[in-house]
């Protein structure tokens, strides 16, 4: 699965926003960074399509399933409410689906629009019944906060890691980074690296090459507690290491793309 294109109607400083995500016609690579100083809307963005990929994980896991809702406070002040879109392209169809939030006593003229990726979900469900192994699109969010806390030095308890509990905690504001220790632990043996590893891993059991999964991964201020030399490479390795992953990001440095070809780049001042 890959994510086309994300809409955007009085969400934070948005009044309104079209982005096309890469891969794009007249861009190949599956990278897409925004760039911009604090205030200016980055991670208002990544934020929405959290919101919007939340309900996709909730509705595979079961179809009456409900994911995050856009809260109040990020209707942009004086609007009657907010709207997101997002456009995803999977088994060579395109799926819209759409959240609508109207502020508390005012009434709003767009609703959500859920059917598409109902369907979407319920594919994905009927592969999972008939084909145990079958490969699930890795969705993941890390947030400015993302920290590695209460590093489980001594494992008391075992857990049983099936497939599903790739999404879990994946888009939600803090990434749970005890489970990867966990994880990592058992399995000493495999050369894997980082939280997107450990779920690709459990996502696609059928790949003799799990790196090799796709997936939509957001990481907000990707330059952060980098070093200068990191930061320049670090899109060519995440590419590298994870050539069928979809990254979206945000940044303060422009160290992150100066050496990059094949980038889709947004430069954000004020909601535009």
């Amino acid at each position: 699965m890959k994510i086309k294109d994300l809409k955007l109607l009085n969400f934070g400083p948005f009044n309104e926003c079209v982005v096309k995500l890469a891969p794009r016609a007249e861009n190949e690579g599956n990278v897409t960074i925004f760039v911009g100083n604090n205030g200016a809307g980055k991670t208002f963005l990544l934020k929405s399509l959290g919101i919007l990929l939340s309900w996709f994980v909730a509705r595979v896991g079961s179809e009456k399933s409900k994911g995050r809702t856009i809260a109040e406070s990020d209707i942009t002040m004086g609007a009657l409410g907010a709207f997101l879109e997002v456009t995803a392209f999977d088994f060579g169809e395109t799926y819209t689906w759409s959240l609508a939030r109207s502020k508390k006593g005012r009434k709003f003229d767009r609703k959500s629009a859920l059917n598409a990726l109902t369907s979407l979900a319920e594919e994905y469900r009927h592969r999972l019944s008939s084909q145990p192994e079958v490969s699930l699109p890795l969705f993941a969010f890390y947030p400015v906060e993302r920290v590695v806390l209460d590093i489980p030095l001594r494992i008391k308890g075992t857990h049983d890691f099936e497939q599903l509990d790739g999404y879990d905690s994946a888009l939600s504001q803090g990434v749970d980074f005890r489970r990867f220790f966990e994880w990592f632990r058992r399995r000493e043996d495999i050369e894997l690296v980082g939280d997107i590893a450990r779920r690709l891993a459990m996502m696609n059991p059928g790949l003799d090459n799990p790196i090799s999964g796709e997936g939509t991964v957001l990481i907000d201020e990707a330059d952060l507690h980098l070093h200068p030399r990191w930061q320049r490479t670090l899109v060519a390795n995440l590419v590298r290491t994870f050539p069928n992953c979809q990254f979206i990001m945000t940044t303060h440095s422009p160290l992150v793309i100066s050496d990059q070809k094949g980038v889709a780049c947004y430069l954000l001042d004020d909601g535009e």
